[in-house]
């Protein structure tokens, strides 16, 4: 199933905040709305330790919010996001 974009945060929300330990989002139209949406969860998150979001069509603003959630969440171990448009100061964070 492909997520339609504008995905709604509160999906997001529910969907990282279960007891997951790997999630596969890549292919998927996330955007930054959605990006932002993954690292707000991502902050509370004790159990997911793999997050896939290659080709989600993720900006500068996204990166920077992942960026963000990484310096607290402890537990991830692996993230992709490769084929998004990160642009440097996204890719910089």
């Amino acid at each position: 199933m492909r997520l339609q974009s504008p995905i709604t945060s509160f999906l997001i929300w529910k969907v990282v905040s279960a007891v997951l330990k790997k999630l596969v989002l890549s292919h998927n139209s996330i955007k930054n709305e959605g990006a932002v949406a993954v690292g707000e969860s991502l902050k509370s998150n004790k159990s997911l330790e793999t997050l896939e979001l290659a080709l989600c069509e993720i900006g500068a603003n996204g990166g920077v919010a992942l960026a963000s959630a990484l310096e607290v969440n402890a537990v991830l171990t692996s993230l992709d996001v490769s084929s998004n448009s990160l642009q440097p100061e996204g890719a910089a964070a």
